[in-house]
């Protein structure tokens, strides 16, 4: 027979005994828990170590997206660093047109046609040619030629010239054909250009870019007379030379 106090005693001690494993178990998933959070914190503080690591690496790409306003059209107009190299035939095509635009003088287009030449030169041509064409000069175009006079250059040949590795000169050879409104003849006059250029980064502006999208870019320009001038017979009979008009704006 169980005595009173007996099973007494052994409820008081299996009480104790299911506190006991209470204590126990909570005791375990708290030090599991801290566990966790320790290796969440590790893996937290690696990750962003990595990241810190790898932000110099990541480079941000920009990119203009093109709509055409007529068919709505949607493309992205592909970048050029400035960095390829280009064949001859590229860089001949933009060096002839370089010297036709800024040789030429029809007074309609010479606003257009300074601003393109504009799109070529280095920073340093760009106050040279400015201060060529302002009107306060009695020599620019605009008060020598007038409205009457045009200039319009054609390219004989263009030749690559070796030169130090980081200098790219060119040689070119034209004439410039000069006739007055109602002449029946035009003077031409023979000159070889020396022309210094590189390729640059292409201008952001989407003026500039559209005449020169490649970034050539003209860091001298020097012309000199080839042969003395000459008179070359127009379509109708007789030669007339053309002088230059003093005209002001």
């Amino acid at each position: 027979m169980i005595r009173k106090g007996d099973a007494l005693e052994t409820y008081w001690a299996e009480a104790a005994g299911w506190d006991d494993d209470r204590i126990a178990s909570t005791q375990r998933r708290e030090r599991l828990a801290w566990r966790v959070a320790a290796a969440a914190a590790l893996l937290t503080v690696l990750s962003a170590i990595t990241l810190m690591l790898l932000l110099p690496l990541k480079t941000v790409e920009p990119f203009v997206v093109r709509v055409d306003s007529s068919t709505g059209v949607v493309d992205i107009v592909p970048q050029y660093v400035g960095s390829q190299d280009f064949p001859e035939t590229v860089t001949r095509y933009f060096l002839g047109r370089y010297v036709r635009t800024c040789e030429r003088y029809v007074y309609a287009s010479a606003y257009h046609d300074y601003a393109e030449c504009g799109a070529f030169n280095s920073p340093e041509l760009n106050q040279e040619h400015y201060r060529r064409w302002v009107p306060s000069n009695p020599e620019s175009p605009f008060k020598v030629y007038g409205q009457n006079t045009t200039l319009r250059p054609q390219i004989v040949s263009i030749t690559f010239l070796e030169s130090a590795p980081e200098r790219n000169v060119a040689q070119v050879r034209y004439l410039i054909g000069a006739r007055k409104a109602g002449g029946a003849g035009e003077r031409v006059t023979r000159y070889i250009a020396t022309i210094t250029y590189r390729y640059a980064n292409p201008s952001r502006d989407v003026n500039v870019r559209q005449w020169n999208p490649l970034g050539l870019r003209i860091d001298d320009f020097r012309r000199e007379l080839e042969v003395p001038e000459e008179h070359a017979p127009s379509r109708s009979s007789g030669t007339v030379a053309v002088e230059p008009e003093k005209t002001s704006l």
